[in-house]
C-alpha cells in the first residue's frame, strides 16, 4: 500500500503529459560501446550496456539514457575523454529539443562535480560511494571484525566456499540465484538504472563469483571493469532467500581477493543512495538536507526503502567513503529527487528483464 501511494504522484504526472520518444540503442551497437565504457573512470559504466537505453553520441563522447515522463536520466555516467561539460551540455540540449524538461545524473563523484556544474546542472550530495584497494585488502584489523565473524560462520559452520565461475559452465546457477533474489524483493524492484543484470547473453568482460554450500549455489557477485582495465565495480549482489549466514560475505571476499591477487588497486563497492558517511559542514540547501535525512531515518520510509541495509553490509569491508551527488537540470528539488527515486525502482515498478538468460 505504501509503495502504491508513493508511486501515485509519478503515475498521475505521466498520465497527464505525453512522453517524448526515447530511441533505444540497437543490440549490435552495445558491443561497439564496450571498450569505451570500460575505460570510464567509474565502477558503474557498464550500465550503459544494459538493454532498453537510448544513446547520444557527440564529438566529445557519449551518454546513454533512459526516460520517464518528461525526465531523461543519464545511465552509466558520462563517457568522455575530455572535460565532460561540453558533452553534458550538448546532451541536455539534445533531449530538451526532443521535449524533455528535466535531466538527471547519478552518481556524480567529487572529481566530476565541477564539470557537471559547468554544464549548468545543479548538484546535491545524496549518498556515499565505498572504495577499497584489493591489492592491499586484508582481514585483520578492528574495522573488519564483523566481516571476520560472518566469514567464520559462512565458511566454518555453514560450509560455504566461493570461486570465480564461467557463464558457459555455471549460467543456470547464476540465473537461478538471480531469479530467486529478484522474486523476494519488494514488488520485484532492484534499483534499476543503478544496478545491472547478469547479462549472460552479453557478458562482455563481466566477472562472476558464486558462493556455494553442500546443497547449491547461494550467493552471486558480479564485477564490471572500469578505469581502463585498472579497476572494477561491484554490480549485482544477489543471494538465495534461504541462503545461510555469511553467503554474501564469502562471495564478496572471494571477488576482492581474486582481483587483488592480480594487482588491481581500485574497486568500487557501489554508491549508497541517501547515506551520509560524513556530514557536510557547508550545506547550501539545509531544508532539503533535513528532508533527506528524515527520509533516510524515518520508520515510515524504512518500510519502503531499507536504505541502511546497503551501507551496513559495505561497512564490514572497512572501505574509504566518497560523497556521491545527484545532478539535475534545470535544478535539484523535491520533485527531481522523487522522480529519480521512482526511476530507480524504489516504489516497485516492474524491473527490466531483457537479456537475463542466453535463451532470450
Amino acid at each position: 500500500m505504501l509503495q502504491t501511494l508513493g508511486d501515485l504522484p509519478g503515475r498521475l504526472a505521466s498520465a497527464l503529459q505525453a512522453s517524448p520518444r526515447c530511441p533505444e540503442l540497437p543490440a549490435g551497437e552495445r558491443a561497439a560501446l564496450e571498450s569505451l565504457v570500460a575505460r570510464s573512470p567509474r565502477g558503474n559504466a557498464y550500465l550503459s550496456l544494459e538493454p532498453g537505453l537510448a544513446v547520444f553520441e557527440h564529438a566529445d563522447g557519449l551518454v546513454t539514457w533512459a526516460a520517464s515522463g518528461k525526465t531523461a536520466f543519464a545511465v552509466g555516467g558520462v563517457h568522455s575523454a575530455a572535460a565532460c561539460s561540453r558533452l553534458l551540455r550538448a546532451f541536455r540540449e539534445h533531449v530538451e529539443r526532443l521535449g524533455f524538461r528535466q535531466v538527471l545524473l547519478f552518481p556524480v563523484s567529487e572529481p566530476e562535480r565541477a564539470g557537471v556544474e559547468g554544464a549548468d546542472f545543479q548538484c546535491l550530495a545524496v549518498g556515499s560511494e565505498a572504495f577499497l584497494d584489493p591489492s592491499t585488502f586484508a582481514l585483520n584489523g578492528g574495522g573488519k571484525a564483523d566481516l571476520r565473524q560472518m566469514l567464520n560462520r559462512g565458511r566454518g559452520r555453514n560450509g560455504l566456499r566461493a570461486e570465480e565461475v564461467r557463464t558457459d559452465v555455471s549460467g543456470e546457477s547464476i540465473v537461478r540465484i538471480y531469479d530467486a533474489w529478484l522474486a523476494a524483493r519488494p514488488a520485484g524492484h532492484r534499483l534499476q538504472l543503478l544496478v545491472g543484470t547478469p547479462r549472460l547473453n552479453e557478458p562482455f568482460s563481466r566477472r562472476y563469483f558464486l558462493a556455494t554450500d553442500a546443497r547449491a549455489p547461494q550467493a552471486l557477485v558480479t564485477l564490471t571493469p572500469g578505469w581502463a582495465g585498472e579497476g572494477y565495480g561491484v554490480d549485482v549482489m544477489a543471494r538465495a532467500p534461504d541462503a545461510p549466514a555469511g553467503a554474501m560475505e564469502v562471495a564478496m571476499t572471494s571477488a576482492i581477493q581474486t582481483i587483488g591477487g592480480e594487482g588491481v588497486r581500485r574497486l568500487s563497492l557501489g554508491a549508497c543512495p541517501m547515506y551520509e558517511h560524513v556530514r557536510s559542514a557547508n550545506d547550501s540547501r539545509p531544508a532539503l538536507r533535513r528532508l533527506l535525512r528524515w527520509v533516510y531515518s524515518s520508520s515510515v520510509t524504512r518500510r519502503l526503502f531499507a536504505f541502511e541495509s546497503l551501507p551496513r553490509f559495505k561497512r564490514k569491508f572497512d572501505p574509504v567513503w566518497e560523497t556521491s551527488y545527484i545532478a539535475a537540470w534545470p535544478r535539484v528539488g523535491v520533485w527531481s529527487l522523487y522522480v529519480g527515486c521512482r526511476m530507480w525502482g524504489l516504489f516497485g515498478p516492474r524491473s527490466l528483464r531483457t537479456g537475463l538468460s542466453r535463451a532470450d
